[in-house]
């Protein structure tokens, strides 16, 4: 199935949406949301071929088949010319008489729920969440069935006649498939004082799909996994789309809408893995509420509940999405003061004289400095309430701090060492190189032929700057690149910001000083 994509020239969001819908329904399927005409969809090839997710097979049916189904399904008008003398060759066999499994002890498959989602083609897909023990909630899924239609319909090539002379058909059978939505509530079964398994039958299924929970008391909370298990049993060689289960959906709720999912992605404890307490540290207001099995798992979000360590529903998904906010570096400093960061004063100074330009240079770069150094002491404030498990990481990532504030601060003392001229000279014209670029970059495109553009006389633009974190970065590096002997040359330097953050425009900054140096050294 394919949506209608947006014009990108427009609205880029709405763009990024129709992108996403056509992409779910053409890998998925129709979704709840749809208009019922695609959500009753009548397709003329079996939804097997068409849809590759959220899909439940029947149970042991190996990948081979699938891939081998679409011969099956075809018409005589899709083998190309094939001159073979039966009629009916290629249509599917459906075996009506299926295995099911009820709800007693008889039927518990041999492996777990959870292992279903990972053996042949998945029978099963679920969730795990963690909530509070008296907590009261229910499951809703959403899924679809396709009823296989038998038709017969006039052969493309009737009148016509075969290689060797035998006629076509006046009719040929084909087969349609009619999809079927179903949206059922399922009460979820209260936790007792030990763990237990409760297999619910989906209604109107014929008990072909059940809800598996698997419920395990932790004191006050309990972890429940809830996975919808496709009981039927392959019992021929062809993929039966009348035997599976279409674009599976779950989502447990709160009764009331109230937030009493937990969060269920650490332990408690601590780790003897820097990198692991690291991620513990900068992502403690983010936390996951839920884990998939065959899917992704997702949750409500809301930053306030994800905050206070709750959400108010859980859900399945076979396409997960997040949206990733652009992030905005400060410009003014921590303290509020307006930091002159400006390529162009960093570049000429404040025009005065050559002392005063100097001069105006390095007081805006310890000014830089400084106001690093008021967010480190505020946040080794901050630091104190952490939790016990997160001060190691904290220490640790405060040390690290201060080590790159006194690579800055030796960074200015080279710039202002009167007997390293070159050093200034090197980095006032990298700034320079640096303003020319932005205003370059610019600058309207030239079409082929067309006179070149004007360019500025004298680069008088200050509002070309950098963002704090740019110019810490350059500052950081100045030693190492003056000082081939410096200890800081066996560090590999890495910008840890999202794209579209300036960390090119950094790393170049290094190289046209390093540049510059080469040259005015050499």
């Amino acid at each position: 199935m394919n949506d209608q994509l947006s014009d990108p020239r427009g609205n880029h969001l709405e763009y990024r949406e129709s992108l996403v819908s056509s992409l779910r329904h053409d890998l998925v399927g129709p979704t709840v949301d749809d208009p019922d005409e695609i959500r009753n969809e009548l397709l003329r090839e079996s939804p097997l071929q068409i849809y590759g997710a959220g899909i439940l097979f029947p149970q042991k049916l190996p990948q081979n088949i699938l891939e081998d189904a679409d011969a099956d399904s075809s018409t005589e008008e899709d083998a190309e010319g094939s001159d073979s003398g039966d009629e009916e060759a290629g249509v599917p066999e459906f075996n009506e008489s299926r295995n099911r499994s009820g709800s007693g002890s008889d039927a518990v498959p041999e492996e777990p729920a959870l292992n279903l989602a990972n053996q042949y083609s998945p029978s099963a897909l679920g969730i795990t969440f963690r909530t509070r023990r008296n907590a009261k909630f229910e499951l809703t899924i959403n899924f679809a069935t396709y009823k296989t239609n038998k038709l017969e319909e006039p052969h493309p090539r009737a009148g016509q006649t075969r290689a060797d002379g035998s006629p076509y058909p006046q009719s040929r059978t084909s087969y349609s498939y009619q999809r079927v939505p179903h949206t059922h509530t399922i009460d979820v079964p209260p936790a007792g004082d030990s763990s237990e398994r409760i297999s619910v039958p989906v209604p109107e299924t014929d008990e072909r799909l059940s809800i598996n929970y698997v419920i395990r008391p932790r004191g006050d909370d309990v972890v429940i996994s809830a996975m919808a298990v496709n009981e039927n049993i392959s019992t021929n060689d062809r993929g039966d789309p009348e035997a599976a289960f279409f674009q599976v959906e779950l989502t447990v709720t709160a009764q009331d809408d109230e937030p009493v999912f937990l969060p269920i992605d650490r332990a408690s404890g601590t780790s003897d893995n820097d990198e692991i307490e690291s991620q513990e540290l900068l992502y403690r207001h983010r936390r996951s509420f839920c884990l998939g099995h065959g899917c992704a798992g997702d949750w409500a979000r809301d930053d306030e509940e994800e905050g206070s360590g709750s959400t108010t529903s859980v859900f399945s998904s076979v396409l997960p999405l997040y949206e990733v906010f652009p992030i905005q570096p400060r410009t003014r400093s921590f303290g509020g003061k307006e930091l002159n960061l400006s390529m162009m004063h960093l570049a000429f100074g404040d025009g005065k004289d050559e002392q005063g330009n100097r001069t105006s240079i390095i007081t805006a770069l310890n000014e830089l400095c400084d106001d690093y150094e008021a967010w480190i002491g505020e946040t080794e404030q901050t630091a104190v309430g952490l939790e016990p498990r997160l001060q190691n990481a904290a220490d640790r990532h405060i040390g690290s701090c201060r080590r790159c504030l006194e690579r800055m601060r030796e960074g200015v003392k080279i710039l202002s060492d009167t007997g390293k001229a070159e050093a200034l000279i090197a980095f006032r014209l990298s700034n320079l190189g640096m303003l020319m670029q932005q205003i370059h970059n610019g600058l309207p495109a030239r079409e082929s032929e067309s006179p070149f553009p004007e360019f500025p006389e004298g680069y008088n633009d200050p509002s070309r700057r950098w963002r704090p974190f740019q110019l810490a970065f350059v500052l950081m590096n100045i030693a190492c690149i003056d000082d081939e002997d410096h200890d800081d040359r066996a560090l590999v330097d890495l910008i840890w910001f999202p794209t579209g953050g300036g960390k090119t425009e950094a790393y170049l900054g290094v190289a046209a000083f390093t540049i510059l140096m080469r040259r005015l050294k050499n």
